[in-house]
């Protein structure tokens, strides 16, 4: 047959993007965007740029499709993005205050067009932000996602917040046969988890968790070194569901059951834990030994 040809070109200078998003104006200002597809002999060409205000980043992706009209079409593609100021995601968690950070990434997309392997990596360096509700800041986080292999996650990153820091290190396997599997492990020392008039408190946790499409498994210690507690009156209580609850989407009448989670958790309270509240003020210690979960109460 005749071979597909095509010549196309797009750009833009000086583009303003304007949204709103909870009542929040969303505004993205770009310098250049500058968009161009050839096809050849059945071969598409593509490239994508787009550079944020002020140099303070830029996306680029670049395509290819070796025949375009074959009956199995393969692709060949690559991009990276960097992103200098995160600021402009506040907006969309609506919990967290002044964040910053830098963002930069790289992906690689190869293989059948409808279902291609992604390789790459994305990672959050100089990260800091601060939870409205706790009052804590956090300062030093470093997150890095990395899949080397289709279907398996790699996340490392690591946080500091008062005097403490916290870590986390993870694996995910994705199949199509095999579902979703997970592992995380999180640890540190004296992460401070609240700083307000009545709570201030700190942990020192070495827990890992696994978990599948079906079950979530729970374990490990959980040491509050330092915690500071003033209670004026009981919190409203909140009705639970039963573990036993079945959730009916609305599209379709098939039923899905909320995975069970097993925990085996230790808790352990250090020399200077406090609490002060109807009329008591109390050093506390000791440890607690929590098993149970889903299934089972604890």
């Amino acid at each position: 047959g005749q071979d597909t040809t095509l010549d196309a070109s797009l750009e833009l200078r000086d583009t303003v993007f304007r949204g709103v998003y909870m009542d929040e104006e969303i505004r993205i200002a770009l310098t250049d965007t500058e968009a161009s597809a050839t096809i050849v002999d059945n071969r598409l060409d593509a490239q994508l740029r787009a550079a944020l205000a002020d140099g303070s980043g830029e996306a680029n992706m670049k395509i290819t499709i070796p025949d375009v009209v074959a009956e199995q079409r393969n692709l060949d593609a690559n991009g990276d993005v960097r992103i200098d100021d995160v600021a402009l995601f506040g907006v969309f968690v609506p919990d967290i205050s002044r964040p910053q950070g830098r963002i930069a990434g790289s992906i690689a997309a190869s293989g059948p067009v409808a279902a291609p392997d992604f390789v790459g990596s994305i990672s959050l360096t100089d990260g800091a932000f601060e939870l409205r509700q706790t009052g804590i800041r956090v300062t030093d986080l470093n997150v890095q996602v990395t899949q080397h292999e289709a279907g398996q996650v790699r996340l490392v990153g690591s946080a500091r917040s008062g005097d403490g820091v916290l870590e986390v290190d993870g694996q995910s396997w994705i199949g199509t046969d095999s579902g979703l599997r997970s592992t995380i492990r999180l640890t540190g020392k004296d992460f401070e988890l609240a700083r307000s008039p009545n709570w201030q408190v700190a942990a020192s946790p070495d827990i890992t968790a696994e978990f599948d499409d079906y079950v979530a498994r729970i374990n490990g210690e959980l040491a509050i070194p330092r915690a500071n507690i003033s209670i004026d009156a009981l919190p409203e209580s909140a009705e639970k569901a039963s573990p036993d609850a079945v959730v009916h989407r609305q599209d379709t009448n098939q039923q899905v059951r909320k995975r069970r989670i097993d925990f085996d958790v230790r808790t352990s309270l250090g020399d200077a834990v406090y609490f002060e509240g109807f009329g008591l003020t109390s050093r506390l210690s000791g440890a607690v030994a929590l098993r149970g979960g889903t299934h089972s109460p604890y």
